[in-house]
Formats: structure tokens, C-alpha cells, sequence
């Protein structure tokens, strides 16, 4: 896998990670009888915020690679 791949393999790793932040949380509530967008919020809430950090050094990192290869390459 060349140095471009993995930049993009990381972007891709960023997004499918702050997805799944709501797969989560769907699944959590998949037993609820009645879904309204407050009932989601809390269930987003009980999720946490873990996901968004992860997904955000994720992108993050694919970004700056992507950059680096770009700039510094050698």
C-alpha cells in the first residue's frame, strides 16, 4: 500500500467511525416503542462523545499524512 492509500484509509476509518457513533445509538434504542428526536438526542447522549474524538484524530491524522506526502515527499 503506497503512502497515499493508507492518508485515505484513515479519512475512510475517520467518517465509518463517526457513523457508528449512530448505529450505536440506534441499536441501543432499537427496542423503543415510540422514536421521537428527543428520546435520539438522549440516546446519542448516553453513546458519549468517544466516538467523535476518535473519529476526529482519525481524520485528523489521514489529513496530515495526506499533507505530508504531499509536501515532504522523498
Amino acid at each position: 500500500m503506497n503512502r497515499q492509500g493508507l492518508g485515505f484509509g484513515f479519512i475512510t476509518l475517520g467518517i465509518f467511525t463517526y457513523i457508528s457513533k449512530y448505529f450505536v445509538a440506534a441499536i441501543f434504542g432499537s427496542n423503543m416503542q415510540v422514536w421521537t428526536d428527543i428520546s435520539f438526542d438522549g440516546l446519542l447522549d448516553a453513546v458519549g462523545y468517544r466516538f467523535e474524538v476518535i473519529s476526529g484524530v482519525l481524520l485528523l491524522v489521514g489529513v496530515l499524512y495526506l499533507l505530508g506526502n504531499k509536501f515532504f515527499r522523498t
